[in-house]
């Protein structure tokens, strides 16, 4: 036997209850919640005994089982898990990515082409400069193309952590049902308007 809160005086209850055995709220029926304050009211009821909110028709009843307001559907509940496992898996891509050996060469690679490009300049002030210039051009070009190399695999590491951290928060949301919450305010906005 698990303890609920009862969704209408917030005291614990059974969750084998039928009704809340405090104030007599019924906990495992069809009822109605009010898109105005969220407050519960029998699914026969009219208008919202809290804030009198008239209910226009019966889409804003739901089941509540086990003292929750809110229900979140089998399916949306299957589409977060695979949002979160997409998810977790673009993390990895981009963590792997990131710390991957084609990074760390470039990096490598990169420093010690500036370093051989230093040396090569303090030695084109002698006779031959213009080799050494030549040498140093070269370098150039290669500490260019290390640049974009470092630039384009840390670009497409955190792109992949970006992508992977909102694939996460968005199934976590529809999981937790935020997103059936988030519908219910918005159609009693448009209700009321």
């Amino acid at each position: 036997m698990a303890l609920i809160k009862c969704p209408e005086c917030g005291k614990e209850v059974s969750d084998k209850a039928q009704s809340c055995p405090n104030c007599g709220f019924p906990l495992s029926t069809d009822i109605k919640v009010c898109p105005e304050c969220g407050a519960t009211a029998p699914a026969d009821a009219d208008t919202c005994s809290t804030c009198g909110y008239p209910f226009v028709d019966n889409a804003t009843t739901q089941s509540v089982v086990a003292g929750s307001k809110h229900s979140v559907s089998k399916k949306n509940r299957t589409l977060g898990i695979a949002a979160i496992v997409v998810g977790v898996i673009f993390l990895f891509v981009g963590f792997n990515t990131l710390t991957a050996d084609d990074l760390k060469f470039y990096k490598d690679h990169l420093q010690e082409c500036v370093d051989a490009q230093s040396e090569v300049d303090a030695m084109s002030y002698g006779a031959f400069g213009g080799t050494y210039k030549s040498i140093s051009s070269d370098y150039d070009s290669l500490i260019s193309y290390d640049k974009k190399k470092i630039t384009g695999l840390t670009v497409k590491g955190m792109s992949f952590i970006g992508v992977g951290a909102f694939f996460i928060v968005c199934g976590i949301l529809l999981a937790k049902g935020v997103w059936a919450i988030l519908k219910e305010d918005v159609d009693g906005i448009n209700q009321v308007s």
